[in-house]
């Protein structure tokens, strides 16, 4: 599925313009998700958990589970957004859009924190690292 999605995709966009739109597109998607797992680790809200998960590791540390059910898939998606952050900022000519980047890049590898996930924790920092 994922390799039919890169060739509809690699069909659809052509233009520079398109594949800022998707970056972009990403970016805001990634930060909802960031910020869902933000809000369920600190205030214990869950909108989107199935009773029957496990709600917490122990004491006060609880399992993100977030849109996609699982901290560790949180954090994936999350760590693979990062470049993308990375990028606009070193790309991007006025202040203010590379201020928007470096936002949504600090608040992405918040994300990646609040899942208490040290798999994510790694593929967040290999993304820095490796981009």
């Amino acid at each position: 599925m994922p390799l039919l999605v890169y060739f509809i995709a690699r069909l659809l966009i052509t233009k520079r313009k398109q594949i800022q739109a998707m970056a972009l597109t990403l970016l805001a998607i990634g930060s909802v998700i960031a910020g869902l797992a933000i809000l369920e680790q600190t205030a214990g809200i869950e909108l989107f958990r199935p009773e029957s998960l496990a709600t917490s590791y122990g004491g006060d540390v609880r399992k993100v589970g977030g849109l996609l059910g699982n901290p560790a898939y949180i954090a994936l998606a999350l760590a693979v957004i990062i470049p993308l952050a990375i990028a606009g900022a070193v790309n991007s000519t006025s202040r203010r859009t590379r201020f928007a980047y470096i936002a949504s890049f600090i608040f992405l590898e918040i994300g990646i924190f609040f899942t208490v996930n040290r798999s994510g924790w790694a593929g967040g920092l290999l993304a820095v690292l490796v981009f």
